[in-house]
C-alpha cells in the first residue's frame, strides 16, 4: 500500500517521517541507490523490512532534495548520511516500518507490537516511579519501551540504561510528553500514535 499518513510527519519543525505498511514484494523496495549498503540478513522477513525502511529513508531524501545523499552504517550498524546536516533514524517491525530525517538534531523513532509479555520484563526498563500507574496497563507499559528506544537511539550513547538514565513522565493519554536524559540532565520531547496492533514513537534531541 502507499504511505501511511502518520501524525508524527508535522508535530517537529525539520523534522520529517515517513511510515510504510508493506504490502508489496520484495523487488519493490530495491529501488534504492546501489551504493547504499547491502542488507545481510537472510531471513525473508527481517530483508523486507530492513528494504522498506531505506525505501522510505530514500523516499524522504528525494522529497527533500537530497538525492545525493550517502547512507552509511557506524561500527554499531547505526545508520546515518554521510558529510551531512540531516539526521536519521530507522524503525522496523512487520508489516510496518518508518524512517526520519530531522536537521542537525539528532533523532529516533521505534514501531513496537502489542501483545508481547511486556510485564515480565518491564522492570528491567522502568524504574519504580515509571511502573506507577502503567504496572497493568499493557499499552501503557508497550508505549514506555517504544519512547526508551526512540530516546536510545537518538541519544546515540552506547551502553545507554533504559532503566537508569532515561527518566519518563507518569502515564497520560496525550500522545506526547517529556523525558529526561540523566546523562547530561538534558530535556527530551517525545510523540507518539498507534497504528492498528502496533505503536511508534519519536524522540528528538534539541
Amino acid at each position: 500500500m502507499p504511505e501511511f499518513s502518520s501524525t508524527l510527519n508535522a508535530l517537529i519543525p525539520e523534522t520529517h517521517v515517513c511510515v510504510w505498511k508493506i504490502d508489496e514484494p520484495l523487488e519493490f523496495f530495491e529501488q534504492i541507490p546501489a551504493h547504499w549498503p547491502s542488507i545481510n540478513s537472510q531471513n525473508p522477513i527481517k530483508r523486507i523490512e530492513s528494504l522498506a525502511a531505506r525505501y522510505c529513508l530514500y523516499d524522504l531524501c528525494k522529497r527533500l532534495g537530497l538525492k545525493d545523499e550517502v547512507l552509511q552504517q557506524d561500527e554499531r550498524d547505526r545508520p546515518y548520511l554521510s558529510n551531512s546536516d540531516w539526521k536519521i533514524s530507522l524503525t522496523h517491525s512487520f508489516p510496518y516500518v518508518a524512517a526520519a530525517c530531522s536537521y542537525q538534531k539528532e533523532v529516533g523513532i521505534d514501531i513496537e507490537k502489542k501483545g508481547r509479555k511486556i510485564e515480565k520484563i518491564a522492570p528491567r526498563f522502568l524504574n519504580t516511579y515509571e511502573l506507577g500507574d502503567r504496572a497493568e496497563n499493557h499499552m501503557a507499559l508497550t508505549l514506555a519501551w517504544s519512547i526508551k528506544e526512540s530516546i536510545y537511539k537518538a541519544a546515540n550513547i552506547p551502553g545507554l540504561s533504559f532503566k537508569n538514565s532515561i527518566a519518563l513522565d507518569r502515564h497520560t493519554e496525550v500522545t506526547e510528553g517529556n523525558a529526561i536524559l540523566l546523562q547530561g540532565e538534558k530535556s527530551i520531547k517525545y510523540y507518539w500514535e498507534e497504528l492498528d496492533d502496533f505503536v511508534i514513537s519519536m524522540a528528538r534531541l534539541d
